[in-house]
């Protein structure tokens, strides 16, 4: 029998400490691998949740290796559209954005988005968080220098941004308060 981690240990990771995460994941792997070899599914998703991990842990270098190796044989294995590809590539996308690395992370964003809109749907769960992704990432990155130093907001890049939220809040909340306050908050970041 595999032993397989616990969706609760993996999102949020707060129910354990990381090194327990890890420790689990770690167990997972090699049970994964001697039973379902290194390019099964549940291989490839079990070393998708240890780069995030590494993610979370500020191990960048690591982290990008497992999310780029996954994501090589997820499309070998899986395919360019499958959903466990779809989501270490959003994945990939977090990993850059938190380095500031934001047309890469733009590129995969805007890769997961329309994966997940053909494969998923415009009103899946994961196609609607790819999304908000994006635009807090036009949000993020839409800031620029004027010729005075200042910063301020591309109106192109939060204008997208703005566009892709209101899609999604449509969608997800029917109460004008809480879409207020979310783009509030995507407004001021």
């Amino acid at each position: 029998m595999i032993r397989r981690p616990p969706r609760s240990l993996l999102f949020p990771y707060t129910t354990l400490f990381r090194s327990e995460a890890e420790a689990l994941l770690d167990e997972a792997l090699v049970g994964q691998h001697d039973v379902l070899g290194d390019n099964h599914r549940d291989t490839l998703r079990t070393l998708s949740y240890k780069g995030i991990l590494r993610n979370m842990q500020e191990k960048y270098v690591e982290a990008e290796e497992l999310l780029v190796d996954t994501i090589k044989r997820q499309r070998k294995f899986l395919g360019n559209k499958d959903p466990d590809t779809l989501r270490s590539i959003r994945q990939l996308g977090n990993l850059c954005m938190r380095q500031d690395r934001y047309d890469e992370a733009e590129g995969y964003y805007r890769e997961a988005v329309v994966g997940n809109t053909e494969v998923l749907g415009k009103e899946d769960p994961r196609t609607k968080g790819t999304v908000l992704n994006l635009a807090y990432l036009l949000v993020r990155h839409g800031y620029q220098l004027d010729t005075d130093g200042h910063e301020f907001l591309s109106k192109i890049k939060y204008t997208e941004a703005i566009l892709l939220f209101n899609e999604v809040v449509d969608l997800v909340w029917d109460d004008d308060a809480t879409q207020l306050s979310i783009l509030a908050k995507i407004s001021l970041d």
